[in-house]
């Protein structure tokens, strides 16, 4: 079984605590700050364990070497088939 870090599991709950519910099924946090890719990722992930939560999306800066927009990582249980 994978296991996290103390600080990676704080800074997912961080990220859960800023969602707020768009239509009762749709949980966004939108982050001011840069975050790690896989801990946004894994936050995303974990707000669909949330009950009837059906997509979530986590929003956040990112630096790079040139100018890019704020990435996304976006989570769903719906099915397009």
């Amino acid at each position: 079984m994978f296991q996290s870090d103390l600080q990676s599991m704080i800074s997912r709950y961080d990220i859960i605590r800023r969602a707020e519910l768009y239509h009762g099924d749709i949980a966004i946090a939108a982050l001011d700050q840069e975050c790690d890719r896989v801990i946004a990722a894994k936050a995303a992930d974990e707000m669909l364990t949330l009950q009837g939560v059906r997509a979530s999306f986590v929003l956040y800066r990112r630096t790079t070497a040139f100018t890019s927009p704020p990435a996304l990582w976006a989570r769903s249980t719906y099915r397009c088939w």
